[in-house]
């Protein structure tokens, strides 16, 4: 596929994030780095996708990918985390300059990254990240226009925009009763 279409997946998760299950050419490595402490493979990936003229996929599982308890993407929401809403914001930016054509997916994956940053925050204390907490309701007020025009954001997490737009304590109870309920990934984090 070529990057336009490659992009498309990215942007739709039908591809992995992930820069540990790709293959790059030589003259993409030698342009992008790893950038940050968390999601900077997102970025890389993103990055890549970007500068290739063609990827091929293959449907082959031939990678084992074992996720620690301490690791990063299982840990508690820290400061190195909030870099998440950085580097979506990058992509969105970098995608209005060089690849507009899929500015609407790299705003729902910032949308998305923020309000699952949102999850934390509550699930964690806001007082402890009322910064943090401010920067991200902020963010996401910002796009509820977008929201009403797109289909990128899966209905899930604009349910959980407009609820916790309409009440953000009612926000908080349904998201702490989901994660008791469902045992969810976000709840094990905190």
């Amino acid at each position: 596929m070529d990057n336009n279409a490659a992009l498309s997946e990215f942007f739709n998760g039908e591809l992995d994030y992930s820069a540990n299950n790709k293959i790059y050419a030589q003259e993409i490595i030698k342009k992008i780095q790893f950038e940050g402490q968390i999601f900077e493979d997102v970025f890389f990936t993103f990055q890549a996708f970007l500068l290739a003229k063609k990827s091929v996929i293959i449907q082959s599982q031939m990678y084992n990918y074992i996720t620690r308890d301490n690791s990063v993407s299982v840990s508690k929401l820290s400061q190195k985390y909030l870099e998440t809403v950085f580097v979506t914001k990058r992509i969105v930016a970098i995608s209005s300059e060089k690849a507009p054509y899929h500015l609407e997916g790299a705003k729902a994956l910032d949308f998305v990254m923020n309000i699952s940053l949102l999850n934390l925050i509550l699930l964690s204390g806001k007082q402890s990240y009322k910064k943090e907490y401010e920067m991200v309701v902020n963010t996401l007020k910002n796009y509820s226009g977008f929201l009403t025009s797109t289909n990128a954001v899966r209905i899930k997490h604009k349910g959980a925009y407009y609820l916790f737009n309409s009440s953000p304590k009612a926000y908080a109870v349904v998201l702490k009763m989901y994660c008791l309920i469902f045992s969810s990934h976000v709840g094990r984090r905190v």
